[in-house]
């Protein structure tokens, strides 16, 4: 991708995004991009560990990123991250949800169909999608 055409064609200053899941692949990448384009990101994982490395690319704006720790299957967590935001940068303009790709019991492959995988794990991996929507951060 080029990111300098990006972000001569796109200019997000002022605008907030939050990102549930954001630390994983697709997450940091859309992240990235982002911030190439002046947003200012909000990344939401249940685990930031690893995520030093994407913290140091993220640094070198021009926008900005903040990195919260929240699960999406945990409303309390939402609520802390929800405020932290609203008191950082206000008014949320945008969510986008990367959370929970990775479940291996919602994963499926060249031997396992749709209708193999665990209807748990697919459940779980619903719910991931569902829970952290736009209204839950609206009021941010």
């Amino acid at each position: 991708m080029d990111l300098e055409k990006l972000a001569k064609g796109w200019d997000f200053a002022g605008q907030t995004v939050v990102i549930p899941g954001g630390a994983g692949i697709l997450g940091s990448e859309m992240a990235w991009a982002l911030v190439k384009c002046r947003a200012n990101v909000v990344i939401l994982d249940r685990d930031l560990s690893k995520a030093d490395a994407l913290k140091k690319r993220l640094s070198e704006g021009p926008g900005s990123a903040r990195l919260l720790q929240a699960d999406v299957l945990s409303k309390e967590s939402l609520l802390k991250a929800r405020d932290i935001i609203k008191g950082e940068f206000g008014r949320v303009n945008a969510l986008i949800n990367a959370a929970g790709g990775n479940m291996p019991a919602a994963t499926t492959g060249p031997e396992r169909t749709f209708f193999c995988a665990d209807q748990c794990g697919r459940r779980k991996h619903a719910c991931c999608h569902d829970r952290p929507g736009a209204d839950f951060f609206r009021s941010a």
